[in-house]
């Protein structure tokens, strides 16, 4: 497990399409990716759909995430 989804994006023209999910990071895979923990809280990254297997109680992704960065997920910097 990479994490929790906490939020979706959403593409609303021409049809309403879900194009990225928000996952927040667990510490461990924090480390794996090389990303640096924030004091207070986790790392949340965007993750595109196009990289999503499956859907259920989990979410399974067509790509090994905990051996490389993907070109695709990026950062969500929080303010």
């Amino acid at each position: 497990m990479i994490g929790s989804v906490t939020g979706i994006e959403v593409k609303l023209l021409p049809t309403w399409q879900i194009t990225h999910l928000h996952v927040s990071l667990t510490e461990e895979t924090t480390r794996e990716l090389g990303y640096k923990k924030p004091f207070l809280g986790s790392v949340e990254v965007l993750i595109p759909i196009s990289i999503v297997k499956a859907v259920g109680d989990l979410i399974s992704l067509n790509k090994h995430c905990r051996t490389q960065r993907y070109s695709g997920v990026h950062q969500k910097i929080k303010i």
